[in-house]
Parts: structure tokens; C-alpha cells; sequence
């Protein structure tokens, strides 16, 4: 399984601060909106990411102890937001992989009994419940066309 290992992106990071970057949510918004080229661009998307990076990058930092005190300047960006871990042994640490492993060892380890993970499934309908109000309430997945898996909560990964 290939996971994204360029690094993790936010602005208003304690990283950030400790090395004197200067950066704006706007910014942050604009240069991820402009990045997805393809058509189907989100705004609001784009904004939501931008509000909630630094307090992403703080969790992982200070709740599972991930090392993202390296940072890079890539892509669009207009600032050094792209933060990363340092080289182990000269050799860059794929963050992506680090940070699922992380994570997916955690829920294992602490929430085994309230959280189920599978990776290598194909999700291939959300299922849902229409409330009284017409908003759509996700209550399942359907996985590999044939079976269902029904949940409180469902989290999608890529």
C-alpha cells in the first residue's frame, strides 16, 4: 500500500514558529484551492482543511509523538508549510506511512473493541438514511458489491 510521503501540510504550526515562518490562513486556502487544477475544486473544502491544519499537525505531534518538525516549501506554496520528520540514518522517513501506521497501531492497541479497520477493501455505495429535514445520514458502506457494513460512523481513507 502506497501512502503520500512529501509530508503533512499546515500554516499557524508551533513548527512553523519555531523557525520563524510567516504564514496566513488565506494563503494556506488559496494555495491548496489553486492546486487542484482539475475541475472540481472545493472552496470550502480548501478552507475547512486550512482551519483544522494546525490543530492536525498538533494531535499528531503531541497525542502520538509523530516528529514533524522539519519543514519544506513544495508545490504552489507560497510559505514553508509541508512539515516532515527528520532523516533517519541520512534517509527520509515516509511520513504517510508513518503517520497510518501510527494511527491504525493505535486503534488496534487502545480501541480494537469500539473501532474496526480494513484496508484493501473497495467501497462501493454509502449507505444512508434520508432524515425528516431531507439532510442524508451515513449508516453503512456497501464493500466489494456485495456486502454491507453497517456503522455509527464511517471514516474513507485513500
Amino acid at each position: 500500500m502506497a501512502k503520500a510521503t512529501s509530508g503533512i501540510n499546515g500554516w499557524g504550526t508551533d513548527t512553523q514558529a519555531e523557525y520563524g515562518v510567516v504564514d496566513e490562513e488565506r494563503l494556506f486556502e488559496w494555495d491548496t484551492f489553486r492546486s487542484g487544477s482539475d475541475g472540481r475544486d472545493d472552496l470550502s473544502l480548501a478552507r475547512t482543511l486550512s482551519s483544522k491544519s494546525a490543530d492536525a499537525i498538533h494531535w499528531l505531534k503531541h497525542r502520538f509523538g509523530l516528529p514533524l518538525t522539519v519543514l519544506s516549501q513544495l508545490g504552489v506554496h507560497s510559505a514553508k508549510r509541508t512539515h516532515r520528520a527528520p532523516a533517519v540514518d541520512g534517509r527520509p522517513v515516509p511520513i504517510g506511512w508513518k503517520i497510518t501506521s501510527t494511527l491504525k497501531n493505535t486503534i488496534e492497541s487502545e480501541y480494537q473493541d469500539k473501532i474496526e479497520v480494513r484496508c484493501g477493501q473497495t467501497v462501493t455505495k454509502l449507505m444512508h438514511k434520508v432524515e425528516a429535514d431531507d439532510s442524508k445520514i451515513v449508516i453503512g458502506v456497501q464493500v466489494n458489491e456485495d456486502e454491507t457494513i453497517n456503522a455509527d460512523a464511517v471514516i474513507l481513507t485513500t
